[in-house]
């Protein structure tokens, strides 16, 4: 696992696309900030996580499909003659996209404390949306990876990975657009279900330990099933099917 960390993590910053990705991320930090904060003239830094959910969602398959495409068949037929599991070789992977996010939300952080020299910052809030954000960032992560890892083109990879992002928004979007429909039960269920409503939660100060383990819970489950289709791809491609 540390093997394939190390590989994947400095594979995304031999070429632009890890520094591609914490630039465009701390662009848009910044511009948000800017039009929230200094033109809005509001200390609720925080407030901008709920744009940068969506930018996030957009920006994560450039990484995971980086990833992807930087693994060749030769390298697959090399990795699998290493002491490497199916594990090991998907939750590398993962960290190293965490790595690089993780440096992202730093950088915000360091954004929101500039902005604390002009006003006043609630870091509690600050940290906390910060946190549910970070989590939200794995989640979307993980469902990236799944799909990077179940899917063999390039890219049928990227439409899905968009197109699944686009469904989910649209389904926490729709529910809150329709709140009467039903009684707002549609609403009810998409502010439970909808991790992008989630965040907005969080962010409007609502901070609730079961949004902790709603991500956390998702998360792990979608690195269960990349790891078993990754796992099942290996046992085809030896030739054997395991019980």
């Amino acid at each position: 696992m540390r093997a394939v960390f190390k590989r994947e993590f400095k594979g995304l910053f031999h070429d632009i696309t890890g520094f591609l990705f914490i630039a465009a991320h701390a662009f848009f930090v910044g511009l948000f900030l800017i039009d929230h904060c200094m033109k809005g003239g509001r200390s609720d830094a925080e407030g901008i996580l709920s744009k940068m959910a969506i930018v996030m969602a957009v920006l994560l398959p450039i990484l995971l499909l980086k990833i992807k495409n930087g693994v060749r068949k030769d390298t697959e037929s090399f990795m699998r003659t290493l002491p490497i599991s199916a594990a090991g070789e998907v939750i590398g992977k993962y960290l190293a996209t965490l790595a690089v996010i993780f440096i992202s939300v730093i950088l915000t952080l360091l954004g929101f404390a500039f902005i604390g020299f002009f006003g006043d910052i609630n870091y509690l809030s600050v940290m906390s949306a910060l946190l549910i954000y970070f989590l939200f960032s794995m989640l979307f992560a993980s469902i990236y990876l799944f799909i990077t890892v179940s899917l063999k083109g390039f890219n049928a990879s990227a439409i899905v990975c968009y197109a699944v992002s686009v469904v989910i928004f649209a389904f926490g979007f729709f529910g809150v657009l329709l709140k009467k429909v039903g009684g707002g039960i549609l609403e009810s269920i998409a502010r439970r279900v909808s991790p992008f409503l989630r965040v907005d939660e969080v962010v409007y100060g609502i901070f609730d330990i079961t949004t902790v383990a709603y991500f956390l819970v998702l998360t792990v489950l979608f690195l269960l099933l990349g790891i078993f289709v990754a796992d099942r791809r290996r046992a085809n491609a030896r030739g054997g099917v395991r019980s």
